[in-house]
């Protein structure tokens, strides 16, 4: 029994599928319960030297070799280090560790435990890292071999966090107590250890139990030679002789033969302690039971026995007889076979012709010939039962009941992570085994990472460079008087910052881009990563006056400076330029060996307003204008057209709003550009709406979707907060021609 090993139950679980399940229990201090890839990030010092790692771990791997301490490899890709303004990247390779084994039993479960031996990390980068390290160190003056040397002690580091494993087997060890198949698996005794030379496609954890109290501590590892796993699986089960009888076979026959349970009248009565104490000694002397078992009224079994067979169960049955004039013997031989569909064990069986002896006395011979055709047919149906009622028993319970369940809750790291989904798929009968097997697989459902970027960033601090503040006399929207109100110009430097931030992706280079609509068209600008600033001729830019046209356009150029550092860009605008939008692209990437980074997108995009002048109107301008909008809408039947619910209107030119005003002057412009005017109507309005917010005025054309109960009530808001303002303070409005009156410039 070269499979067993003096074993009572083995399985045996392929490499790769134990790589999976220590994956799908992998804990990281801090993080909790991740699946690969995930990215680490972690600082090491050395000799007063810091050095910020940025590891991506793409997957775990097992060694299992005979007579080996198990051995756990971290692979990692796509990483870098980063010191004293130095990156290296991209970094690949292996960190390996030698873990210490041992089976806890605690909780009613065993539980199999590896702990790494933190003396035996050991790493090693590919070619291509090594590669990388030389690149990113030449003319540094740093030596690439200490480099990679504390580029080493800090990985071996990676090791230590995942420290420890921890696979609940879920799988009872009761020592001293005899085990159990059916109808769950329990060991009385359990041991684990590797299996497999140096191709890992045969390696395979073995978990070898003891089901006979007995048996514990007689196994013999070193005397297992070879697996009973096929090639093409991933799991198997194997069961000794002495184990398929007991714990499969006696107990099917027992169960088929004495239930513990009835059904009588549709009711299902639980049988009493007493009667399934004694059900053992009613069985055959094989089953440790009495020497002959009653099977139909006269009829007794004399002996029963099982043996494993190339490719099928046989069952020899003796019986006897004895009644008025004769007595009769004999015996009967049946075969069970079995097959798996659906993960189902399908059993049959069949039998030979049974051999009667009858034996009678003399004056009774004429009724032999009878007697023992009889005796035949019954026999035949007592084989019939015994081997259907062993067969189904094994079938049901073998598979069902004990080792699909029992195997699916190994490693059952948590409710929703770990656990194994097992499909048998073959069985195999040999003289000195029982085996199935088939393929499992692990539900990796933890927090895995995915590859991904992303733009991230915006507008920053404005810095105040001058205020002019003045007068503004023009006529009071929707009213023939003239009113007079103060504004407030601030030239503005405006500073800008966007980072390219990345997932499970090496460190990166891209080329930042910026898009300005100049006299001439539509230009980009590749930015240089070693300039400072760069001048658009002939921008397109805006000045908020006069504000009864909505200012004032023209070409004009424009100078941004701007830094770039890594995979963040930085910049900002002159506040003489006026206003204008820049578009920003990021494309190109690059790991800083040059390759193109396959990151399933062609660019990243931003819009930056520069609002170099910020206009700003008071005296209740800002009321005024909202409710002369109001009225004009209320005019063109605005409210009965939200009533309707959605509107996509593609048949006028839909504005968009740049820039960043309020809620309330957003709303406005949704309800301008769902009114349904005409373009001679609505830019008026557009132009009165750009003078509030600080300039936001409606520029480029977008087909949107507004769904209308919702803009209805803040519509509602404006409205009334409006009417407010302007009832208390119309009346205190002055009258005069339209134009500006300069009051005070400040300078900072």
């Amino acid at each position: 029994m070269t499979e067993l090993a003096g074993y009572d139950l083995v399985t045996e679980i392929r490499a790769g599928l134990v790589a999976d399940m220590l994956e799908a229990n992998l804990d990281i201090p801090g993080r909790g319960r991740v699946v690969t890839p995930f990215m680490h990030t972690m600082v090491h010092a050395d000799n007063g030297q810091t050095f910020s790692l940025q590891i991506i771990v793409t997957a775990l791997d097992v060694d299992l070799r005979t007579n080996q301490p198990i051995a756990v490899e971290i692979r990692f890709a796509d990483s870098d280090v980063s010191t004293e303004g130095i990156r290296v990247s991209p970094l690949d390779g292996t960190v390996r560790a030698t873990f210490d084994h041992r089976i806890e039993v605690g909780g009613g479960t065993a539980v199999l435990v590896l702990r790494a031996r933190p003396e035996s990390a050991d790493v090693a980068f590919s070619d291509v890292a090594k590669g990388a390290i030389r690149n990113a160190l030449a003319g540094t003056g740093m030596d690439a071999v200490r480099f990679e040397d504390t580029a080493d002690a800090a990985l071996r580091g990676l090791a230590m966090l995942v420290g420890e494993f921890r696979l609940d087997l879920g799988i009872p060890v009761t020592p001293g107590v005899d085990g159990s198949i059916m109808p769950r698996t329990a060991y009385a005794g359990l041991e684990v250890f590797p299996f497999g030379g140096a191709d890992r496609a045969e390696q395979a954890m073995v978990l070898a139990g003891f089901l006979f109290a007995g048996n514990v501590g007689k196994g013999r590892p070193r005397t297992k030679s070879r697996l009973a796993l096929p090639i093409d699986q991933t799991i198997a089960v194997t069961l000794s002789p002495q184990a398929f009888r007991r714990f499969c076979f006696c107990q099917s026959l027992m169960e088929g033969l004495m239930p513990s349970s009835v059904t009588i009248g549709g009711i299902r009565i639980q049988r009493d302690q007493a009667y399934l104490d004694g059900r053992w000694d009613r069985l055959p002397s094989i089953c440790a039971g009495a020497n002959e078992f009653e099977v139909q009224d006269g009829l007794r079994l004399t002996r029963v026995a099982d043996a494993l067979g190339e490719g099928q169960v046989i069952l020899d049955l003796d019986f006897y007889t004895t009644g008025f004039c004769y007595k009769a013997s004999g015996s009967v031989r049946a075969y069970l076979t079995f097959d798996i569909r659906d993960n189902q064990l399908v059993p049959s069986a069949r039998n030979d012709e049974p051999d009667v002896d009858v034996s009678i006395p003399w004056y009774c011979w004429v009724a032999a010939w009878v007697v023992g055709k009889i005796y035949a047919v019954a026999a035949l149906g007592i084989a019939n039962a015994v081997a259907t009622l062993a067969a189904d028993g094994i079938a049901n319970g073998l598979v069902k009941s004990a080792l699909a369940e029992n195997l699916s809750a190994m490693n059952a790291g948590s409710a929703a992570t770990g656990q194994l989904a097992v499909t048998f798929e073959r069985s195999e009968i040999k003289l000195d085994r029982f085996t199935l097997s088939g393929n499992a697989t692990v539900n990796m459902t933890g927090r895995r990472g995915h590859r991904s970027i992303r733009l991230e960033g915006g507008e920053g601090t404005r810095q105040l460079v001058s205020v002019e503040i003045g007068e503004w006399t023009t006529r009071i929207p929707c009213d023939v008087k003239m009113g007079t109100f103060p504004y407030t110009i601030s030239r503005l430097v405006i500073p800008f910052e966007y980072r390219v931030v990345t997932s499970m992706l090496p460190a990166l280079r891209c080329q930042f881009v910026l898009g300005i609509h100049t006299a001439s068209g539509y230009r980009e600008v590749v930015l240089d990563p070693k300039a400072t600033a760069v001048t658009v001729d002939n921008a397109l830019v805006e000045f908020p006056q006069p504000l009864e046209t909505g200012g004032t356009k023209m070409a004009k150029a424009v100078r941004i400076e701007y830094a770039i550092e890594g995979q963040t860009l930085s910049f900002r605008n002159r506040p003489e330029d006026g206003n204008y939008t820049i578009e920003l692209h990021v494309r190109d990437f690059r790991d800083y060996l040059g390759r193109p980074v396959d990151v399933r997108l062609s660019e990243l995009l931003a819009f930056a307003y520069v609002d170099g002048h910020s206009l700003s109107v008071g005296g209740l301008y800002d009321s005024l204008v909202k409710m002369c909008i109001l009225k004009k809408l209320e005019k063109a039947k605005v409210d009965r057209d939200f009533r309707e619910g959605m509107i996509t209107r593609q048949d006028i030119v839909n504005p968009v709003i740049t820039g960043d005003p309020g809620p309330d002057i957003r709303d406005l412009f949704e309800q301008i550009a769902f009114s349904g005017m005409k373009q001679s109507e609505m830019m008026p309005l557009l132009a009165q709406l750009g003078a509030l917010g600080g300039g936001a005025a409606a520029r480029a054309p977008n087909v949107r979707q507004l769904q209308g109960p919702s803009v209805q009530g803040r519509v509602a808001a404006i409205r009334q907060q409006a009417a407010e303002d302007i009832a208390e303070a119309i009346r205190s409005l002055g009258s005069g021609g339209g134009r500006y009156r300069t009051l005070r410039r400040n300078d900072f």
